[in-house]
């Protein structure tokens, strides 16, 4: 039905058809040809029917259908606007059940078919809500014309993994029931992959108990299943699958770059998921990736000290992990030295058999690696720790000659550069505390006596708080001397051009400078609280306990960090499903 003659909707029609009625609608009819009114469309090239479908007008929709020629009405129906949508994907989109039923006796499977500009039948929009008008569209739509949950839009993907990673239960039941339909989604992820990344447990359980043989479907990544709950850390869900999978081996299925499941659990920090896993399969932890590591290794390279400790705890499984070397030759403990993670050092020497002496590719143990990282690095403070204990470990140097053992930087300059350059920053932060509390010395809480004929004239008055008044003044005279003695520390290693001279400096600079931050957050709660009346004391209380928990606050704020915000695996390998989005029913149409 060519759209070269038509001519932009009258405003009449339009307010008519919106509001359904159907009796100016044949007023107008009467003054206009039918025809005529069905050759005009709206800005976004919506016709007479579009926008009956978009406000559930019934009435006038059907008063349309019996009026206009057969050709006329298959033309209206097939016809799309600037989004690619025909009425019956307005219909679907605005769930009107009824106007989707009379819009499919109208035309043939052709017509049902046709998809928008995103690829979507009126089928895939359907099973994207969650409505029971939803339910009930997509039954007329599959009765009438089953092919539709055979049909993927441009993103690859079929009804039934949208109804999955929608969450819609009622939807995705119906549709499996009625006939086997493709259960794929973009990425080659299948339906119970998206239950999973919703953690929709009704749809996880109904996928599992009918479609076993998605248990342990790998998607394009090669993720099964258990990859995705290894990552989220769902026990029940683990378990689910371990006991519906066929295949006895599930545990040991890699991706496409070698990663099982006990690896995803260990980079996760989920330690009952791996002790789930050595249950159901206890040679997992013999599994290596395509780099070589083991498990302990992608926990040691991520800081997840639970799952060391875990090992450690394990009996043999400590001995058996811990000297294995990766592809590079790098033993758990060489990861935790090129980390700078002096904690994993610690509960890696805590090993009675840990082998100190093995060499990676390189000819480096891990004494030889610390020696390296020690002449490039700036983190002067963390890798003299780590070399200390390695030492008192029985930690040794690979063989070479004594009168080889020199330092050989290459890039000298740029790395005192680079420290001169941090010191100054923190001279900054060492002023500005020093500035402040200069000034809250003079600036004493409370009120001075004004009484001229007393001899404490211009003393501060004495305040009720006495105890915290104290804390004050000795807490503010700490952060103003910390200060300046970190001040002093680094401006004398701006001077120096040996870059061990300047970290010394720049370390005392640093202590000094967080005693100084202590001693100012103290003496601002001091003097804040002392202030306060005291008929509030229990408003000075609750101030005190709220600056209380500030420190505390940011103490555990790494912790925090990671239980809220869980690092995304698939996007480090990238896979592209955890940032998948929600496929929602679209408003707009």
């Amino acid at each position: 039905m060519g759209t070269e003659n038509w001519e932009t909707m009258d405003v009449d029609l339009w307010n008519v058809v919106s509001s359904d009625n159907s009796v100016k609608l044949q007023a107008l009819v009467k003054h206009r040809i039918a025809e005529n009114c069905c050759r005009s469309f709206s800005a976004g090239k919506n016709n007479i029917l579009h926008i009956a479908a978009k406000f559930g007008s019934i009435d006038c929709a059907t008063f349309i259908s019996n009026q206009v020629s057969t050709t006329t009405l298959r033309g209206l129906l097939i016809q799309p606007n600037s989004r690619g949508n025909t009425p019956l994907h307005c219909a679907t989109l605005s769930s009107h059940s009824n106007l989707v039923h009379l819009f499919v006796s109208k035309i043939n499977d052709n017509g049902i078919k046709l998809k928008n500009n995103m690829g979507d039948t009126a089928l895939h929009l359907a099973v994207a809500g969650d409505s029971h008008e939803d339910l009930k569209i997509t039954r007329i739509l599959v009765e009438r014309c089953p092919i539709l949950g055979k049909e993927d839009n441009f993103s690859k993907e079929y009804p039934i993994y949208i109804a999955a990673e929608r969450g819609s239960l009622e939807i995705l039941q119906f549709l499996l029931r009625f006939r086997d339909f493709p259960v794929i989604g973009r990425s080659g992820k299948t339906a119970l992959h998206a239950a999973l990344a919703r953690r929709n447990v009704g749809i996880f359980t109904f996928l599992v108990e009918n479609r076993r043989e998605l248990v342990a479907q790998k998607d394009d990544q090669g993720n099964t299943p258990l990859h995705y709950v290894a990552s989220s850390g769902d026990l029940e869900m683990a378990r689910s699958i371990l006991n519906a999978s066929s295949n006895q081996y599930i545990a040991h299925i890699h991706d496409n770059i070698g990663i099982s499941p006990i690896h995803v659990a260990a980079f996760q920090g989920h330690v009952k998921l791996i002790q789930l896993i050595l249950q159901s399969r206890p040679d997992s932890f013999e599994l290596v990736d395509n780099s070589g590591r083991n498990f302990l290794h992608v926990a040691v390279n991520e800081g997840r000290k639970n799952v060391v400790k875990y090992v450690i705890e394990n009996g043999e499984l400590k001995y058996l992990l811990s000297n294995q070397q990766d592809n590079n030759g790098d033993t758990p403990l060489h990861l935790a030295v090129r980390n700078h993670n002096l904690v994993m050092v610690k509960l890696l020497l805590k090993i009675e058999k840990l082998s100190k002496v093995l060499r990676n590719s390189d000819g480096m143990t891990a004494l030889d690696l610390m020696d390296s990282e020690f002449k490039s690095s700036p983190n002067f403070h963390m890798l003299s720790s780590i070399g200390g204990e390695l030492i008192m470990s029985g930690a040794e140097f690979s063989a070479r000659r004594l009168d080889g053992f020199k330092w050989d930087y290459r890039n000298k300059e740029d790395i005192v550069s680079h420290l001169q350059s941090s010191s100054k920053n923190v001279i900054i932060a060492s002023v500005l505390i020093a500035t402040l509390t200069f000034t809250a010395g003079f600036t004493i809480p409370g009120s001075y006596m004004s009484d001229s004929a007393g001899p404490n004239t211009g003393f501060a008055e004495l305040i009720s708080h006495i105890t915290a008044y104290k804390i004050f003044i000795l807490s503010n005279a700490l952060a103003m001397i910390t200060s300046f003695q970190s001040i002093f520390f680094l401006i004398n290693g701006i001077y120096f051009h040996d870059q061990f001279r300047i970290r010394s400096e720049i370390q005392r600079g640093k202590s000094m400078l967080l005693v100084s931050f202590g001693g100012m957050i103290v003496a601002f709660a001091m003097g804040t609280y002392v202030v306060i009346s005291p008929d509030l004391q229990w408003f000075a209380e609750l101030f005190l306990i709220l600056f209380i928990l500030c420190p505390i606050i940011f103490v555990l704020y790494p912790s925090v960090k990671n239980l809220l915000f869980v690092k995304n695996w698939w996007a480090l390998k990238g896979c592209k499903w955890w940032g998948s989005k929600f496929y929602l029913k679209p408003h707009i149409m």
